[in-house]
């Protein structure tokens, strides 16, 4: 081979092996300090792939498909709308007066700090009042899941819903976040999560949020809304397998809107069950004589009132709109689970 062919040859290889390292360093490693903007990076590519377009307003007209849960933990009390904003230029957001029927409305920054609303009005917003470019809204609209009439009555409302952006169809333009480093982060971060989150310090904005409780709540709970507007407690058990059922019996719980109990798996997602329950509240479930909700966790036989079924590794969260005084403050706790 001549010296001028072998020459091509090693700059064409040069080339090759130049786009390959190019390619590995356009991957972002993911570590503690920017846990937060790789979760929330990749929950904005993952709820694209079900919303399609930067900018389009997406309304879930009935409760969550279990196969498209593009978020951790969702609820199954409500109807979710969303979209997905490019703010280089301002967007502006209707959120209508939903009368008796709970509705809400909250803004997700790409670092995770939250901004919740459950007011009817006008908002405008932009990239310096939100803190980053690209933001979630996520609005949530309660119905009941098992009543289609009642289903019907929150689809009108979340028609009146209104987006004003721009930017409709563009580009997204985000890093890649190394995935597996991503996953690791997110599994150990779950795990202690289960220790002793308090939602109540990790979920809202910048300055009222504990570091440490911000970085857990991105991790198990992305997405969640203000102290102010919602409680949270993601509990577990000590004996958390299958084949050992708990139950918990609850009365006046301090909120002004409603709670519920949800159960996911070990990865924190709805798990598909024959009974086809993930969750109850206090409007779906049936109470006892006295008043008083009393929920059955596995073991679920036809005469077991409200009963969820579980899995190997299940948790539960606990969540409770509108939150009076004393939910706030930590005084009143949603009492503990028992085994049977």
């Amino acid at each position: 081979m001549s010296t001028k062919k072998r020459l091509k040859l090693s700059a064409i290889a040069l080339f090759i092996s130049s786009l390959s390292v190019g390619t590995a360093l356009a991957v972002e490693n993911v570590n503690v300090d920017n846990f937060a903007r790789a979760e929330s990076d990749s929950m904005i590519r993952s709820q694209l792939s079900v919303i399609g377009d930067i900018g389009k307003l997406f309304h879930m007209r009935g409760p969550i498909p279990l196969d498209q849960q593009a978020i951790i933990r969702m609820n199954m009390d409500t109807l979710y709308s969303s979209v997905i904003l490019d703010l280089s230029e301002p967007a502006v957001i209707s959120l209508p007066d939903g009368g008796d029927r709970y509705i809400s409305m909250q803004v997700i920054n790409q670092d995770h700090y939250i901004y919740g609303n459950t007011e009817a009005g006008t908002y405008t917003l932009t990239k310096e009042s939100t803190g980053s470019r690209y933001v979630t809204v996520s609005f949530r609209v309660l119905a009941n899941a098992n009543d289609p009439t009642d289903i019907m009555l929150a689809n009108q409302l979340q028609d009146q819903i209104s987006v004003n952006t721009p930017f409709v169809g563009v580009d997204l333009e985000l890093p890649e976040w190394d995935q597996h480093q991503l996953k690791i982060a997110r599994d150990a971060l779950n795990t202690l999560a289960l220790l002793g989150l308090d939602a109540s310090k990790g979920l809202g904005l910048k300055n009222k949020v504990d570091p440490v409780h911000h970085l857990l709540s991105t991790a198990s709970g992305w997405g969640g809304l203000p102290i102010e507007n919602a409680a949270y407690e993601i509990l577990s058990v000590e004996n958390n397998e299958a084949d050992a059922p708990y139950q918990v019996t609850v009365n006046d719980v301090p909120v002004d809107a409603f709670w519920s109990i949800t159960v996911y798996n070990r990865d924190g997602f709805l798990e598909a069950n024959d009974l086809g329950v993930n969750s109850y509240n206090s409007l779906t479930a049936k109470p006892n004589d006295d008043g008083s909700i009393t929920i059955n966790f596995g073991d679920c036989t036809p005469d077991k009132r409200n009963c969820l079924p579980i899995t190997n590794g299940w948790n539960y969260l606990v969540r409770m709109y509108e939150p009076q005084a004393e939910v706030i403050s930590g005084e009143w706790r949603f009492p503990e689970l028992t085994k049977v």
